[in-house]
């Protein structure tokens, strides 16, 4: 009887540990699907960083990439898609050339499913960043002070395009005081992480 009763409890032990490693297996591939989506949306979304930034200084090529991935329906998130989207859209704001003809109708279409997340809650540097912009451009002035927090907090987590803004908002005095320090310090700092727009 001791015999078989250390035999069941030999068993019993091994089947734990087996349950165990089953279970360790599937979180890990679970953990490890998770932060790979997570990485490639990371790469994708400073890839349309990227293409917004050369479209802001006249690459057509640029452009049309940047349109193909806003009408693309695949994307390492669906977050993503909104991202490329809110570029595109935001770039018929801001933008006045022949390249990208302004266009605030479209823009606000493109931008409409961004303005349906509580600024909040929003964890996207991109979307605060594309959500400040359409404060600043196209709110008559009654939102400075949101936009101007929304860059902060993207520039906060390392988002250079919303360095660069804080720059030219510090020097202009808009939705904070004017601080010419700041504004050079902010600038050079985007131009030195090498974004084009604060090197001009």
């Amino acid at each position: 009887n001791s015999t078989n009763n250390d035999h069941e409890i030999t068993v019993a032990r091994r089947r734990k540990v087996s349950i165990s490693r089953v279970r360790k297996g599937v979180c890990g591939r679970g953990h490890s699907s998770k932060s790979k989506v997570m990485e490639e949306s990371g790469v994708y979304r400073d890839k349309i960083a990227q293409l917004y930034v050369k479209c802001r200084c006249g690459k057509k090529e640029a452009y049309d990439e940047l349109e193909s991935l806003a009408a693309s329906t695949s994307h390492p998130s669906p977050e993503d898609g909104l991202v490329a989207k809110g570029y595109l859209g935001n770039l018929l704001i801001v933008c006045k050339s022949l390249i990208i003809p302004r266009n605030e109708r479209r823009a606000k279409l493109l931008l409409s499913e961004i303005f349906q997340i509580d600024r909040e809650t929003m964890i996207c540097n991109h979307l605060r960043y594309l959500l400040a912009v359409y404060y600043l451009d196209c709110c008559n002035d009654t939102e400075n002070e949101s936009a101007f927090e929304l860059f902060q907090a993207a520039a906060d987590q390392g988002h250079i395009i919303s360095v660069s803004t804080l720059g030219y908002l510090y020097n202009k005095g808009i939705g904070t005081r004017k601080n010419n320090q700041k504004a050079i310090s902010h600038i050079t700092m985007s131009a030195n992480a090498g974004n084009p727009v604060g090197q001009h």
